[in-house]
């Protein structure tokens, strides 16, 4: 059980360092793409075409790859609806149940935008040579699989 704490523990880690390098350069990469649009726009009456898809795809990856890093770290909001127990065993109990609901609304939420994915991947962006709508829910089929991974590996968590 040791050894199992101690890989949860490091794959945790690598992934939380994966993700926040992720998100920092898509963060950079919108930014970039916003204000080179803008500048085309207002200064050279010129746009790019596809900006605003890329944007929008962008910023699902932001939302979808940040939601499991908060998720992991704890530090999302939260709002608390029944004042927290000081039993530690209550606790405890509460922490399992919380991360277990969320494995399975994660695992639920993957399997539909699975099958969303799949739905749209036929309708092509035009703005977008090879495109697909279906592109717009990989980060959320992306997202929901590392919510339900963060969810299982915080049980075996010693907190």
């Amino acid at each position: 059980m040791a050894q199992l704490v101690a890989w949860s523990a490091r794959l945790e880690n690598s992934l939380a360092q994966v993700l926040r390098l992720a998100l920092g350069c898509l963060l950079v990469g919108m930014i970039a793409l916003e204000t080179t649009q803008v500048v085309l726009r207002y200064f050279f009456a010129l746009g790019l075409p596809w900006a605003r898809d890329i944007s929008t795809i962008t910023m699902m990856w932001l939302a979808w790859l940040g939601a499991p890093l908060l998720w992991l770290k704890g530090t999302h909001i939260t709002v608390d609806f029944v004042p927290l127990p000081t039993d530690p065993r209550l606790r405890k109990l509460g922490r399992a149940f919380l991360q277990i609901s969320m494995a399975v609304s994660a695992t639920v939420l993957t399997y539909y935008a699975l099958q969303a994915a799949g739905r749209y991947s036929t309708i092509e962006l035009p703005s977008i040579p090879g495109g697909h709508a279906g592109l717009k829910y990989y980060p959320l089929v992306t997202g929901s699989a590392l919510l339900f991974l963060f969810s299982v590996t915080a049980l075996f968590r010693k907190d």
